[in-house]
């Protein structure tokens, strides 16, 4: 499912969920027996989920303006 945290009502979900996000990647590093290849896999998907993230509020702005001027 795609996230939308484009409208201010929106962002009282997705911080906590950028929040846990970085609490989880703190505690990979603190984890000495975690292998590089396993945290690059997770930074790689955060980054991924990310750019995932801005691509549906483009879209989601792009459908709102849309609606707008018809």
């Amino acid at each position: 499912m795609a996230r939308k945290c484009c409208q201010p009502e929106c962002y009282a979900t997705c911080l906590p969920e950028h929040q846990a996000h970085l609490l989880h990647l703190n505690t990979m590093i603190a984890q000495t027996h975690t292998s590089k290849q396993e945290f690059l896999g997770y930074l790689l998907g955060m980054a991924v989920s990310e750019a995932q993230a801005i691509v549906d509020c483009a879209h989601q702005e792009a459908w709102l303006q849309k609606g707008n001027r018809t």
